[in-house]
């Protein structure tokens, strides 16, 4: 077989296998173009070959008067397959630098996309795809209408339009949505130009911001509560530059209290009549040799611009540009102060009280405080009473007691209990004591405060007036004269054997009875206004009263009385003596009556002598007009005898 057939054999061949590998490879790196012409050429290059196996074979082809021509192409067919290969070379080094860059895209942790002029996908990369849970090439010809909520698409569909419009790169901060959640993104867009400058895309590059977003948000939300912390503080907060003591920050207190005084220095600001720096500044106490803080240092200081004490707390910080400020919160402590004084004026005024002063908690009862006096009368040490509740100086009470005494203390059912009991001195002896206890809730935790006074004296006294009272029972008891108390309605309280006797009562049926009861009923009904003006002028002096014994029987008696006070002047009882003048109230009836009837036998007798002096004044005028006539004649004849 000559060489030449198997040429031509091998050609055919080849040239088919070329022609199956370019339609099962179709969709490769080389342009269409190239594609169709190497289509053409190898088709032309098979009849050719085709045209010669035939022509060595014996075998007229039908080809024959178009061999020389497909000959032509033969020479053509080999430079253009060298072409081919010298661009496979070309393409496949780009294709590895493709791949490079794909690879370098695809294991970025950004999302990275291309799209066209109206806004289309072309292509996308794997971290983008899986987010919007497609292949990449699964992309091409899809929108944002296809991935995403209207609203969200609208606004991306904008955005390309604005940087389109622009041609310039855009950041954009902005939510997107993963899997139905929203997110925050950071995208750069960039307008993709052809060779002409023409704008003929759009390529992005977006990654997920939401964990930096949330960052933001916790820090701002902790700045803003850092800042309603400090702004809601009753105290002064400032922060001041510890070179030049410029004011950088002041809070909502202190420009209540100061006014607007940021970027003044501190101590023109805050002080009072001040040329230079103060003297109690503490700056050199914050920070140690090398200027670094130490810590917190507190004070106390009394500002005379706002005529308030303060309790203040220093320290040095790091500012916000890094050097170190003086961070400085004062509290207003004037009332603490005031109390203090207050409380140590209150703590003198114990101390030198003359009665007994003692101070315990209302939980266990343990001594708080004890004063001078109370040690002195107990024989005791301040730090042994400290040791010891009232328990243990009150031998009369025990827990169950002590504790119903002051119960109604702790619900709020009284101000102040006053009891009676004794105290136990050290040496063993008992003295009685008036105790006024109290609880006290203004000044911190709960107290009782108990002063005692030593009644000693005041129980000799009553024990004295016992025996005298029991002195005046007995002889009121056996006063021969009528005795009854009433309290301030007019109730007898008690009366003594004279007055039962005398009305025939017994004290049981007496006793808690009203005055009124045993008086007739006109006395009955005056009685009140009567007993009022008793009360009123404090005493009472021969009132007579009808009253009405047991049987019956009507008696009449004269009271006299005097209204006994208590300590306080208040009304405590009446002391009264009743007189029985019945039977002299009948004397002087009947002496009455005797007078009457000699009267009017004076004034008959008186009549009569009255007609008798009648008689006799007649008579004596008669006789009485004849020696005046005798006498007158006697001094004519006188006188006739002169003349003669």
């Amino acid at each position: 077989m000559s060489p030449v057939i198997v040429f031509d054999a091998i050609s055919l061949a080849t040239s088919l296998v070329a022609f199956i590998i370019l339609l099962v490879y179709w969709k490769r790196a080389l342009q269409n173009s190239l594609k169709y012409l190497l289509v053409g050429l190898l088709s032309l290059m098979i009849l050719h070959s085709f045209s010669n196996v035939l022509d060595w074979g014996g075998i007229t082809s039908a080809l024959d008067p178009f061999k020389d021509y497909l000959g032509i192409f033969e020479p053509l067919y080999w430079g253009f397959f060298l072409y081919i290969y010298l661009q496979g070379i070309d393409t496949k080094k780009l294709l590895d630098s493709e791949n490079k860059f794909k690879t370098l895209l695809e294991n970025l942790p950004q999302k990275i996309f291309l799209k066209d002029e109206k806004s289309v996908y072309i292509s996308c990369n794997e971290n983008y795809a899986r987010d919007l849970n497609i292949k990449p090439d699964e992309i091409v010809g899809k929108t944002d209408y296809d991935f995403y909520p209207e609203k969200f698409a609208k606004k991306y569909r904008a955005e390309d339009e604005r940087i389109k419009e622009s041609g310039k790169t855009e950041n954009i901060e902005e939510k997107y949505i993963v899997e139905g959640q929203e997110t925050w993104i950071s995208s750069i867009k960039v307008p993709f130009k052809n060779e002409d400058g023409n704008i003929v895309g759009m390529q992005g590059i977006f990654w997920d911001i939401t964990d930096y977003k949330q960052a933001e948000k916790i820090k701002q939300m902790s700045y803003e509560m850092f800042s309603t912390v400090i702004e809601s503080l009753d105290a002064i907060v400032y922060v001041a530059d510890m070179k030049t003591y410029e004011l950088l920050f002041v809070n909502k207190y202190l420009l209540d209290n100061f006014g607007d005084v940021v970027g003044r220095t501190c101590w023109k600001a805050l002080q009072s009549d001040m040329s230079k720096p103060c003297d109690f500044c503490t700056n050199d106490k914050l920070v140690n040799a090398d200027g670094e803080p130490t810590g917190v240092y507190e004070w106390e200081y009394y500002n005379e611009k706002t005529g308030r004490s303060y309790l203040v707390r220093d320290r040095a910080i790091h500012w916000v540009d890094g050097h170190i400020v003086r961070l400085e919160i004062a509290f207003d402590i004037t009332k603490q102060k005031k109390d203090e004084l207050a409380s140590l004026r209150l703590s003198n005024i114990i101390e030198s009280s003359l009665n007994e002063i003692y101070v315990f908690d209302t939980t266990k009862f343990n001594y708080i405080n004890v004063n001078k006096i109370a040690l002195r009368n107990l024989g005791y040490t301040s730090e042994e009473m400290l040791s010891m509740t009232p328990l243990d100086i009150k031998p009369e009470l025990d827990e169950k007691s002590f504790n119903e005494i002051v119960s109604p203390l702790l619900q709020d059912e009284k101000d102040i209990i006053e009891f009676q009991t004794v105290h136990r001195r050290a040496d063993g002896t008992l003295y009685p004591v008036l105790a006024y206890l109290q609880l006290i809730r203004n000044i911190g935790e709960p107290v009782f405060l108990c002063m005692i006074l030593d009644i000693t004296e005041h129980k000799q006294m009553e024990k004295l007036i016992e025996e005298s009272e029991e002195k005046f029972r007995l002889l009121f008891e056996d006063a021969p004269l009528s005795y009854q108390s009433m309290d301030v309605d007019g109730n007898i309280k008690t009366v003594n054997k004279a007055w039962l006797e005398l009305l025939g009562y017994s004290k049981d049926e007496v006793v808690g009875r009203s005055f009124a009861d045993f008086l007739i009923h006109d006395d009955k009904v005056l009685f009140p206004e009567r007993f009022s003006e008793f009360k009123a002028t404090g005493k009472l002096h021969g009132a007579q009263y009808v009253m009405v014994r047991k049987d019956g029987t009507h008696i009449i008696v004269t009271c006299e009385g005097r209204v006994a006070y208590n300590k306080n002047g208040d009304f405590k009882q009446t002391h009264c003596i009743l007189d029985d003048i019945t039977e002299r109230k009948k004397a002087v009836d009947e002496i009455h009556k005797l007078n009457e009837e000699l009267e009017q036998r004076v004034e008959e007798r008186t009549a009569e002598l009255g007609k008798m002096n009648e008689e006799l004044e007649r008579t004596n005028k008669v006789f009485v007009g004849r020696e005046l006539r005798m006498i007158e004649l006697k001094k004519q004849i006188a006188e006739l005898k002169k003349k003669a």
